[in-house]
């Protein structure tokens, strides 16, 4: 992979736009998946909770989700306008009901009030987090007291193998990632760090690996 198409795929999965947005949602989809049903299997959820999912793509695993538990209410935000429109068209039956609403926002400036949420949830998008303590403040804004952050992601070992993330991405091991998240007035962490099978890294098969982490948002 030569750098102009390094570049090229770290600003599509930084923020999915244009032409190639509908491919590398679904290519996302493909690579995430086992992911993002261990980040769910890591979260707390009890009925009626209302669920806040920071970079829902094209909200392909909303419906997934909500199974989860009784009378769940999400809102996913993303600042992808492709992804916002794609996640409104997949989950159109779910927003008439009144349980979904997906909006474009930006993390570093959430369009809610505080304690709007029971919990989070954020799944590879940590990597982007340009102003960390920004985005995890706003975060514990919008949670109510003692609620419950959830963050998907790819540790730092697995991460460091693939050739595009040296253009922006930001990379963490469990307690680099428990240490920024405890600066930002979150605690009791829970940790869950598993294999999956191994994917293509320009070209080259490489091990993978899951990483949750949930913490508690301090009153």
């Amino acid at each position: 992979m030569d750098e102009k198409t390094q570049r090229f795929v770290a600003e599509q999965l930084r923020k999915p736009s244009g032409a190639f947005a509908a491919e590398m949602g679904e290519r996302m989809n493909a690579g995430n998946r086992l992911l993002n049903f261990r980040a769910f299997a890591g979260m707390t959820l009890t009925p009626g909770a209302h669920i806040l999912e920071l970079g829902m793509g094209n909200g392909a695993f909303v419906r997934d989700l909500l199974a989860l538990a009784p009378d769940l209410v999400y809102t996913g935000i993303d600042y992808s306008p492709e992804m916002v429109d794609a996640a409104n068209l997949a989950n159109k039956g779910l927003i008439e009901s009144g349980r979904v609403r997906i909006i474009e926002a930006v993390a570093e400036k959430l369009p809610f009030d505080a304690g709007t949420f029971d919990v989070a949830l954020s799944v590879n998008t940590v990597y982007f987090w340009d102003d960390f303590p920004a985005v995890a403040g706003e975060l514990h804004r919008v949670l109510r007291r003692d609620g419950e952050l959830t963050l998907g992601l790819r540790p730092r070992s697995v991460m460091q193998q693939y050739p595009f993330v040296q253009n922006g991405f930001a990379m963490f091991s469990a307690a680099e990632l428990c240490q920024a998240l405890g600066e930002c007035d979150f605690s009791d962490f829970r940790i869950s760090e598993e294999e999956e099978p191994s994917q293509d890294a320009g070209g080259e098969e490489v091990p993978v690996r899951s990483l949750v982490v949930s913490a508690r948002a301090r009153g």
